[in-house]
This record gives structure tokens, C-alpha cells and sequence, in this order.
């Protein structure tokens, strides 16, 4: 289910979010942190503001992803390299420094993509989750 946290990224602009993580089986998407927003910003329902997952996008299965929507709310995404290994240990970061988004995985730099700073939509935010966000596969 996991366990909620506060704390703010209201300026967004610049930011580490960083965590250990291991897969125990192959499967697909599995958030290991994340948050989430209800307002329903531009009509397409409840959003994920900002989330770290291993994936299952075409063409990037089993990689690392970090996405997040930007100050004009589009989401932006960096993948890894290359898919996670079962069983084996990673440290990832996800670094905004104001103007890009950059994803390191063992302190090996990944991939980056332009980023304003992260979206607030305001009072409908969630906290911040760790092992579960909302659109995590159960």
C-alpha cells in the first residue's frame, strides 16, 4: 500500500529524488515512489505528478522511468539504459536542475530531457508515496 510523505516541491525547479531498489520478480510497472493529484487538470482525470518505476512502455520493458509533468504540464519521461536485473541492488536518482531532467542509475548518468520544474496544480495534491502510487499495478 505504502507509506505516505510530506514535504513540498512547490518551486520544483530544482530537485534530487533518489532510493534503493531491488526487483524481486520480472514483472511489469511497479512505482517505488510517486504523487499523485486529483483536480482532474484538463479533463483527463486524476494525474501522476511526478513518479519513479520500473516500466513496461514499448520498447523500454523492465527500465527504470522517471516521469514527471512540467511547469506547462506536459509530461516529461527519462528512461535507463538498459532493464533492471531480478535480484540485483540499484541506486536511482532522478535530478531537475532547472532546466533538465536527468535520470542516474549507480551514479552512471542515463539519459536527460528538457524540464521547467515540476507542475503544481495546487490543493488537490497528494503526498508523496513510497511502493505504491496510484497508477501502480497491485
Amino acid at each position: 500500500t505504502g507509506t505516505s510523505l510530506n514535504g513540498d516541491f512547490d518551486n520544483g525547479t530544482t530537485f534530487t529524488i533518489e532510493t534503493f531498489v531491488r526487483a524481486d520478480v520480472p514483472d511489469l510497472y511497479r512505482t517505488f515512489i510517486g504523487r499523485d493529484d486529483f483536480s482532474d487538470v484538463g479533463g483527463e482525470g486524476p494525474a501522476g505528478l511526478a513518479y519513479f518505476q520500473r516500466t513496461g512502455d514499448e520498447g523500454f520493458v523492465g527500465h527504470f522511468k522517471f516521469e514527471a509533468d512540467d511547469k506547462s504540464n506536459t509530461k516529461q519521461r527519462v528512461f535507463s539504459l538498459a532493464p533492471m536485473v531480478v535480484g540485483q541492488l540499484y541506486h536511482v536518482a532522478a535530478v531537475g536542475d532547472g532546466t533538465n531532467l536527468s535520470l542516474y542509475v549507480d551514479g552512471v548518468f542515463q539519459s536527460s530531457t528538457p524540464f521547467s520544474g515540476l507542475f503544481d496544480s495546487g490543493a488537490n495534491l497528494e503526498g508523496w508515496t513510497i511502493g505504491r502510487g496510484y497508477f501502480a499495478e497491485p
